[in-house]
């Protein structure tokens, strides 16, 4: 079985400092993953920020960046929404 691509929607919860964003972008980018959306919103209190992102992967491909987002400085928490919506 070939593992192909397919839609994802993960969600990264990050401390709100002055470099997160980009260190979140550029795990995308070192991956040569094409977000589709990729929406960024800071807390109430502006502590943290969740982004919302969805892009086509494969299932190798998605686990190694949800590992690689979960390693970052400041990254709090990473969901996989991918598999939650697939089983609705």
């Amino acid at each position: 079985m070939i593992d192909e691509p397919r839609p994802r929607t993960i969600v990264v919860r990050y401390e709100h400092e002055i470099d997160s964003l980009d260190r979140v972008a550029s795990v995308l980018r070192r991956q040569r993953v094409r977000a589709e959306a990729f929406t960024a919103v800071a807390s109430h209190d502006r502590a943290t920020v969740q982004a919302t992102i969805m892009f086509d992967s494969s299932d190798k491909t998605a686990a190694r960046i949800i590992a690689l987002l979960e390693r970052q400085v400041g990254v709090l928490a990473v969901e996989d929404f991918t598999s939650e919506a697939k089983e609705q």
